[in-house]
């Protein structure tokens, strides 16, 4: 699945060990997308930016829970 951050996103300016999606959801991250070039496995302390696209892996329990966080709370 693949999670687009917009401006309203609190995930925005925030890197990835921060938000730690895999223990929080149990979904990994496995690229982020930044203006059509894809970065494969980043690192944790890549910081997201507006119009990043996660691509994530997980159950579909995961990805929900991973969305939810994305979308509200990071």
């Amino acid at each position: 699945e693949v999670f687009r951050l917009t401006d309203t996103c609190p995930a925005v300016g925030r890197n990835l060990g921060e938000i730690d999606l895999r223990k929080r959801t149990g979904a990994t991250v496995l690229a982020v997308v930044r203006r059509e070039v894809p970065q494969l496995t980043p690192s944790a302390d890549l910081r997201l930016e507006i119009g990043d696209e996660l691509v994530l892996v997980g159950a579909h329990s995961e990805i929900d829970a991973a969305f939810a966080l994305l979308e509200t709370t990071a």
